[in-house]
């Protein structure tokens, strides 16, 4: 039975500390129970791994327990595995245990838990759990203890609970840039800022941030730039990002590096013509390419901005039962601004009444302005075909409904005369 309560508290605190992470419950004081990240600092360069043990020292009567470990995902990662958590001996050591660990990625956080499975205590120090860390970037952080609760075997809390943080820091110095403008044009002057780089081991008088050097590859071709803050121009559009690396070298001679991809690009893109009636209803899920003359026609053209900078510009429709002459039977045009890497969304609906319109079949064209700087403008231009044909002669409906009543009368009779007749 008492278990079965220690099970439920333990649930309890599980489904509270991912509600409310930083939530402390508080109970009366029993003792110096200190939860360390053991050692307090480690050392390690990008490429290798870590190890930390999360220990306890001075608790008495130890029967459950529950840790919450916060890092940074930039230099430590977060993946299960290659994070690797083993349970300690410490309470293993007294009897059999069960231990979860649930990772809480955007908290960038793992808790973990440990109960025994029978009526017995653990007291004193031990290590709780150890916990292998693979490093990806250089940086620093602090292996951030919180969270941590103590269950004795009657499942009440073990209070109170001293918790220790660890740090951890690489060698290897930190390499970060930003760039403004941040969608820049071709021919824009770009400048480049690594003020944020670092190293973590510390500077010193001369170099106060521990950077002696900054080394640029702009991944145009040119020659590479240097120092903490350059400008660049670039003078093509290209669909591919240009590569940008900074490399930074610190007062220990050791270097590391940071690449980010910076795109410089202009494209419009006419994606799709969707011809439908209106006004905005549920029918506007029909795609219509035949109907009677007299149909009023809601065209909606897509256009969709791939390029790195909002644009403004015309996107004209036309229709043309005789394409050798573009746009003579209908012309309309929109001006429209699509954000970078948006879409034209409702903004482009195009308003055609056939009711003065030959019969036929159309070509509807949507062509939308080429924005300077484009080159890939095959894709500026989309057809679609509609054709129109006569409207329904509701007007001899009931011309034919009595001529077909006719006859059937007449045959009636017919058969009626043949019937007589055979009778007598």
């Amino acid at each position: 039975m008492k278990k079965k309560i220690l099970y439920l508290v333990l649930l309890t605190f599980l489904i509270v500390g991912l509600t409310f992470p930083h939530a402390k419950i508080t109970v009366a004081a029993q003792g110096p129970n200190v939860v360390s990240v053991d050692p307090a600092t480690v050392t390690a360069d990008p490429g290798g791994t870590f190890t930390i043990n999360i220990t306890i020292a001075n608790v008495t009567g130890l029967n459950a327990w529950e840790i919450k470990l916060k890092w940074s995902i930039d230099a430590l990662g977060f993946s299960f595995p290659p994070i690797n958590v083993t349970e300690g001996p410490f309470l293993e050591s007294v009897g059999d245990t069960q231990m979860y660990e649930n990772p809480m990625q955007m908290l960038s956080s793992v808790q973990i838990g440990v109960t025994l499975l029978e009526n017995k205590t653990a007291s004193g120090n031990g290590t709780l759990v150890t916990i292998d860390f693979p490093v990806v970037s250089a940086g620093n952080c602090t292996l951030d203890l919180y969270d941590v609760k103590l269950f004795d075997v009657d499942g009440n809390p073990i209070t109170p609970v001293t918790e220790q943080d660890g740090y951890f820091y690489t060698t290897k110095p930190f390499a970060s840039f930003t760039w403004t403008p941040a969608t820049p044009l071709a021919g824009d002057i770009v400048t480049f800022n690594a003020s944020s780089s670092y190293d973590p081991d510390g500077g010193n008088t001369t170099y106060p941030t521990g950077i002696v050097s900054y080394s640029w590859d702009f991944g145009d071709g040119t020659p590479a730039g240097t120092g903490m803050i350059v400008n660049h121009t670039y003078t093509a559009y290209r669909s591919d990002p240009y590569i940008v690396n900074l490399t930074v070298t610190d007062d220990e001679s050791d270097t590391w590096f940071s690449t980010e991809e910076l795109r410089i690009w202009r494209d419009i893109v006419v994606a799709d013509i969707w011809p439908t009636d209106g006004p905005p209803t549920e029918y506007w899920e029909e795609v219509i390419t035949e109907a009677e003359v007299g149909f009023v026609f809601d065209i909606i053209v897509t256009a969709v901005n791939e390029g790195t900078v909002s644009e403004t510009l015309n996107v004209t429709l036309y229709i043309d039962l005789n394409t050798t002459v573009i746009g003579d039977e209908f012309t309309d045009v929109i001006e429209i601004t699509i954000p970078a890497g948006a879409g034209s969304g409702w903004g482009l609906i195009y308003l055609w009444n056939t009711t003065d319109a030959l019969l036929g079949n159309y070509t509807v064209t949507a062509v939308a302005d080429t924005v300077p700087g484009e080159t890939a403008t095959d894709n500026n231009v989309l057809d679609k075909d509609i054709e129109i044909v006569p409207e329904f002669p509701t007007v001899l409906i009931l011309p034919v409904f009595m001529f077909l009543a006719l006859i059937a009368v007449a045959l009636a009779k017919k058969n009626q005369r043949k019937v007589t007749a055979k009778t007598t």
